[in-house]
């Protein structure tokens, strides 16, 4: 192994340290480049405007009780964050297949 590839053994774990950052820049990547994703975080924003009580929710503080309004605005901020997760990992599969490529061309393993 060539001292290059040597310093590039080490790529899980090099990853594992760097995934909070790598996560965080693919979902600032999708904000600016998804027109569908940042339609997803601007609904969510506006329920969250609308319904405060969702924010503390997510902070783990439930309300009582809810109105039948804010079960469909809870419902609605559920689906809005599944549909975002679903996004945010199929970003991350593409971008850990394009790092795997460029990280493959690298140490001239292709």
């Amino acid at each position: 192994m060539t001292g290059e590839q040597e310093q590039y053994f080490d790529l899980a774990s090099r990853i594992d340290e760097a995934f909070g950052e790598i996560d965080s820049d693919t979902c600032v990547d999708l904000r600016q480049k998804d027109e569908e994703y940042r339609a997803l975080c601007d609904e969510q924003g506006v329920l969250t405007g609308k319904y405060p009580f969702i924010e503390e929710m997510t902070d783990g503080n439930a309300p009582d009780s809810l109105s039948t309004d804010e079960i469909a605005a809870l419902t609605r901020y559920l689906v809005l964050e599944g549909e975002k997760l679903s996004a945010e990992l199929r970003a991350l599969y593409y971008r850990g297949h394009a790092d795997c490529l460029a990280y493959l061309k690298k140490i001239e393993a292709i």
